[in-house]
């Protein structure tokens, strides 16, 4: 009989791409995000405000990722439009994307946070995430 010895998890991910920014991690709070990218301003108690992040920071409107596990990187939060995603259940389908489209959305997030392009520059992010 062989015992495994090590970690074993339950847990499974997917890859992603965005085309988005990266802001440190902190210098804004969930409920500045909802309140500034999703123009969510009312919310019953801290709860409900933190299930409204979840919803809307993982919608198709603009991906925050404000954790590793969701696939920001070390110390920063990721936002911007979630490309595609794809875990281990199966093939993703080609997908077609018009660059200028998700160029501008990109930068309507970083406008409505307040930033400059100097401060938040768009780039491609690849990675993966904890589901």
């Amino acid at each position: 009989m062989k015992i495994r010895n090590g970690f074993v998890s339950n847990s499974s991910s997917s890859s992603f791409v965005i085309l988005g920014f990266t802001v440190p991690h902190g210098k804004y709070s969930k409920q500045e995000y909802l309140e500034k990218l999703y123009d969510v301003t009312s919310w019953k108690d801290e709860d409900d405000m933190e299930d409204m992040f979840y919803d809307h920071a993982h919608s198709k409107t603009f991906y925050v990722a404000n954790h590793e596990e969701d696939g920001a990187p070390k110390g920063k939060d990721l936002i911007g439009t979630l490309m595609v995603t794809w875990g281990s259940e199966g093939y993703t389908k080609t997908v077609e994307y018009d660059s200028a489209a998700l160029q501008t959305k990109a930068m309507e997030a970083r406008d409505k946070l307040g930033l400059s392009e100097a401060e938040a520059p768009i780039k491609l992010y690849v990675g993966t995430r904890i589901l």
